[in-house]
């Protein structure tokens, strides 16, 4: 294995057109609601800088999230928050998952001592995920870029959680 290798996307091979579909019904359906997941997990940093936010949704509006950050000296330990099921609907229907299984394809390298995410979504038996540079600047350098729309969703997790916790920005 290539040590200048730290992690590559990943994901279900398969389309995501069918996927997208099922996502929209299971999302209609609040039995099914429930079972339909969103994560985003962000990590990384030396001793002292470490950084790591755990966000885990369900379609139905309930979240799990906790957030450690050495650099701003923040810590919210993991809680179960509820947001208003329109909210967390809003933000699953503005995931394309053609475009994060496609992303997920493209093997794009990441490399060493970066900020890593992930962001997964997942219903039934099928999940989709993707890994990416979390650091604008650490991304920006590398001429690393998400599709808009996964960067998007990304971004509506932060805000979300930044309000959970009572601050403006959490972003690493």
């Amino acid at each position: 294995m290539n040590d200048d290798i730290k992690w590559t996307p990943g994901g279900d091979p398969t389309g995501g057109d069918d996927a997208a579909l099922e996502l929209q019904q299971a999302l209609a359906d609040p039995e099914l609601a429930q079972n339909v997941r969103l994560r985003l997990e962000v990590s990384g940093g030396a001793h002292g800088e470490r950084y790591d936010l755990h966000f885990d949704s369900t379609g139905d509006g309930r979240a799990r999230i906790a957030l450690t950050d050495e650099m701003t000296d923040r810590r919210y330990e993991t809680r179960t928050v509820t947001f208003p099921p329109d909210t967390i609907k809003q933000l699953f229907n503005q995931i394309d998952v053609s475009a994060v299984v496609a992303y997920a394809r493209a093997n794009v390298l990441i490399p060493p001592c970066s900020l890593v995410g992930r962001l997964e979504i997942s219903y039934g038996d099928r999940t989709f995920s993707t890994v990416f540079m979390a650091d604008d600047e650490q991304a920006r350098t590398a001429g690393y870029r998400l599709p808009p729309q996964t960067e998007h969703v990304i971004n509506e997790i932060y805000e979300l959680t930044a309000k959970q916790i009572g601050t403006d920005n959490i972003r690493p």
